[in-house]
């Protein structure tokens, strides 16, 4: 099966606090593509692609959402990058922030 019939979900942040909803979207047959400007982030242990980048840059968490065709964000907590968050889903038409 090859990557485009996997159904991607993109993890903006993948440190301790997003580690629970990673393994969630992984046990519901999700591939997720976690992000994160940490290269040893937690998440990235789990998750099914992982990619360091500062996820301040939208502009690049975007580029990589587009290689993995997301069909969603994973909610978490993030802070003050839950910008990032909004930006991607405003450019995907997703639910959530914007």
């Amino acid at each position: 099966m090859g990557r485009y019939n996997k159904k991607y979900v993109l993890a903006v942040g993948a440190g301790a606090e997003q580690v629970h909803s990673i393994r969630q979207a992984l046990d519901l047959g999700l591939h997720v593509v976690a992000v994160d400007g940490n290269p040893n982030a937690a998440g990235f242990a789990d998750a099914s692609e992982h990619i360091t980048v500062d996820i301040k840059n939208c502009d690049k968490v975007l580029s990589i959402a587009n290689q993995y065709d997301i069909v969603a964000v994973i909610p978490s907590c993030i802070g003050r990058y839950i910008t990032t968050v909004g930006y991607v889903n405003e450019n995907f038409a997703g639910g959530g922030s914007s």
